[in-house]
């Protein structure tokens, strides 16, 4: 695109393997060139035939520079665009936009999408049912707020990725323990709800929600560890809280400041009461296995969905149906600590529609920070939720039964 006689660009942060992000197979119809600030582990995947320009960062998390080489970069090549497809990029792409003068998702957005404490002041002021929060800066509120709400409470970072850092407080032991270490820098406290957690998954294009999808956990991700594995499986159209839980997505979508062209996934608990609690929102898509898993029931491809229409690259999203072809599912297996030594013989069953094995012989392990860390991963298919749950819980404990390790 040509604006002002500049040739035009299209920013990428990118902090994926290209097995993820395949961004040139995506934006191929662009004309522009594609710059790329990536995280260093994965600079070698992409090959500069695809890309104008690949600059690598160590450190990539927390890593400042990345905000001053785009700030050059766009001097020289300017960009119309910031693409961010990862957790930990959505405020840094913001604040570039908001520094640069650049559309996309701004700061305001960025920031309710991805602060906490924010998500739930702003979700509570629409009437969208929260657990009790708080922002935790020193000792005492955390003690006023135990005092006043009781145990168990979950500590988490106020802007986190996948659990990391995420762990509940059952008792005053745990708490001493706690406070004994030190209070980490911006956290947020909030009351541990009691119930089975769901994820709505789906793609806001041009400001209107053109697809959406109910999944239920296999359990809470702060088990991860404890259960040995992690996954997801689609609802069936017809389970009553399928509806219920799209009507409350598509509400909290239209409370909040969401981006014109985006993917989200909310996550809700569901209580024995019946009522639905909001878990947390993020205006990107969902992490697992949840893309290969909307992907094998849908035949959608999330991460087509949140790039192509940033780029103003026309998706045909009146042809996807809304109704799955098949129901599916994930689970992952978290690392233990010791030495991998093997994993069993793939099992070539026809309903395994995708397999990754990441362990390596010989490797020493430990156990995961967040749900983020895995050693392996599979996606089913089947008939009904009950056949794709079943297949989930058989093939995570083939999995961790006939896997060899040396502590």
């Amino acid at each position: 695109m040509i604006i002002g006689g500049y040739l035009m660009s299209i920013l990428i942060l990118n902090r994926t393997p290209i097995s993820m992000t395949p961004y040139a197979k995506y934006l191929k119809q662009l004309s522009e060139p594609l710059l790329l600030l990536t995280n260093d582990e994965f600079e070698h995947e992409y090959s500069a035939d695809d890309y104008s320009y690949i600059e690598s960062f160590q450190n990539y998390d927390n890593n400042g520079q990345i905000y001053a080489r785009a700030i050059e970069i766009y001097q020289q090549i300017p960009f119309r665009s910031i693409l961010a497809i990862a957790e930990v990029d959505i405020l840094r792409a913001a604040e570039l936009r908001n520094y640069l003068g650049l559309p996309g998702q701004s700061l305001q957005s960025a920031t309710a999408f991805r602060d906490k404490v924010v998500m739930k002041q702003l979700a509570k002021q629409h009437r969208i049912l929260v657990p009790p929060f708080s922002r935790i800066t020193r000792p005492a509120e955390l003690l006023q707020f135990i005092r006043t709400y009781g145990y168990p409470v979950v500590m988490k970072p106020a802007i986190g990725v996948g659990s990391k850092d995420t762990y509940a407080i059952f008792n005053d032991r745990e708490l001493e323990t706690l406070l004994m270490q030190g209070l980490p820098a911006n956290y947020m406290v909030e009351s541990f709800v009691n119930g089975d957690l769901y994820h709505v998954d789906g793609v806001v294009a041009d400001g209107k929600l053109v697809f959406c999808c109910a999944s239920k956990y296999l359990h809470q991700p702060l088990q991860y560890s404890r259960m040995g594995y992690l996954g997801s499986y689609l609802l069936d159209q017809q389970n009553p809280l399928y509806q219920r839980l799209l009507t409350q997505t598509a509400h909290l979508l239209a409370s909040f400041p969401t981006p014109t062209n985006t993917t989200f996934h909310a996550e809700w608990f569901y209580t024995p009461d019946d009522q639905i609690i909001l878990c947390e929102i993020a205006s990107r898509t969902g992490g697992g296995k949840i893309i290969e898993m909307i992907e094998a029931a849908y035949h959608i491809q999330m991460v087509q969905a949140f790039l192509q229409p940033q780029c103003q690259i026309n998706m045909p999203f009146d042809q996807i149906l809304n109704t799955p072809h098949k129901l599916a599912g994930w689970v992952k297996i978290p690392p233990k600590p010791g030495k991998f030594i093997s994993a069993p013989t793939p099992i070539l069953l026809p309903w395994v529609r995708d397999f990754q094995l990441l362990a390596e012989p010989g490797k020493e392990y430990h156990h995961p920070n967040g749900i983020g860390s895995y050693i392996a991963s599979f996606v089913v298919d089947g008939a009904t939720e009950q056949e794709v749950f079943e297949k989930l819980i058989y093939i995570a404990h083939w999995f961790n039964d006939h896997s060899q390790w040396a502590s």
